[in-house]
């Protein structure tokens, strides 16, 4: 289908035309885990361009790279030319993916642009791809009645394909306005798919002025969920006995910090904002001193505490 030339070592970045950067999601967790990797072992993969009319080069695969080379502050970055048509590289990059996994949203992008700018009929994607003709129609229907707010949305890493599907869609069929002021909050606040849900579902069953309060300060219904459930967790606690809750507690502990431990590198990288590290440190060390505290207690004597001791009950003689 193409031919691949000699690596050209590096190309700067005028000389790049980014024609192709919204078919793929580019998150600021992607990047910075990509510019951890980059820092500690270099690029591995050059991008991939094809050579443009004007003498530049376009770029086909690659964009997440780009955007960690220049957060790293890079001047150039290394490419492999291919000589074909953007059709045909759009095809290969798909088809011999070698970085981030597509998600059905960019599928569907890709889907989108080969057959309205390169004119592949749905029986030719299916064939080119190696997918099934309902393959390719299931994912062209997931753009049919997609907003571009929410599009744009879901390129810059704020929605999920299925917040977008199962949340944002129905809403702004509904209520396009709406669905912009939830989707406004979502932008600086993040929640689980579930959460979204349940607040969709409880948009749905209230009357008019609870749908505008809900809109207007969508954080108070959210901190209600959370204080909820709360009140079931220590509804849970009183149930057990507090050797058996401490135990539980500090196994929940357990899996938050290596939680932590596994976003350390996407959270703390080389050449990060101070004034974002700085807030971040300040976050750890509310939690530090907390462990600290609790830790000094647990090692220091114990002494009477009348108010701490368990009361016996009315069957069990004193002396």
């Amino acid at each position: 289908m193409s031919n691949l030339l000699k690596p050209v070592p590096e190309a700067e970045w005028h000389q790049l035309e980014l024609s192709y950067q919204h078919l793929r999601k580019h998150t600021q967790k992607d990047q910075q885990r990509l510019m951890l990797s980059i820092h500690n072992y270099g690029l591995l993969e050059p991008i991939m361009v094809i050579a443009a009319a004007t003498g530049h080069w376009v770029v086909i695969d690659g964009y997440l790279r780009i955007k960690a080379m220049q957060a790293l502050k890079s001047d150039a970055i290394k490419i492999t030319i291919w000589e074909s048509s953007v059709a045909e590289a759009l095809i290969h990059a798909y088809r011999n993916n070698q970085s981030r996994v597509w998600d059905y949203f960019e599928e569907a992008c890709l889907l989108q642009e080969l057959m309205s700018l390169h004119n592949y009929s749905q029986v030719e994607l299916a064939q080119q791809l190696g997918k099934s003709k309902s393959w390719v129609s299931y994912r062209l229907q997931l753009l049919e009645s997609l907003p571009d707010f929410i599009r744009d949305a879901m390129l810059q890493g704020y929605l999920s394909a299925w917040t977008a599907s199962r949340v944002l869609v129905p809403f702004a069929r509904a209520n396009q306005d709406a669905a912009k002021r939830l989707l406004s909050y979502l932008v600086s606040h993040t929640h689980s798919t579930r959460e979204l849900q349940e607040f969709y579902h409880h948009y749905l069953k209230s009357n008019n002025k609870v749908r505008e309060q809900l809109l207007i300060s969508p954080q108070l219904f959210f901190k209600a969920l959370e204080f909820s459930k709360q009140n079931q967790r220590l509804q849970k606690d009183l149930s057990l006995s507090p050797q058996a809750t401490w135990e539980e507690k500090l196994e929940e502990i357990g899996y938050r910090l290596d939680a932590l431990q596994s976003m350390f590198h996407a959270v703390f990288y080389p050449q990060q904002n101070k004034e974002e590290c700085a807030m971040l440190k300040k976050f750890w060390q509310k939690i530090f001193t907390q462990i600290n505290t609790l830790n000094r207690r647990i090692y220091e004597p114990i002494t009477f505490n009348p108010s701490s001791t368990p009361i016996a009950s009315s069957g069990t003689k004193q002396a």
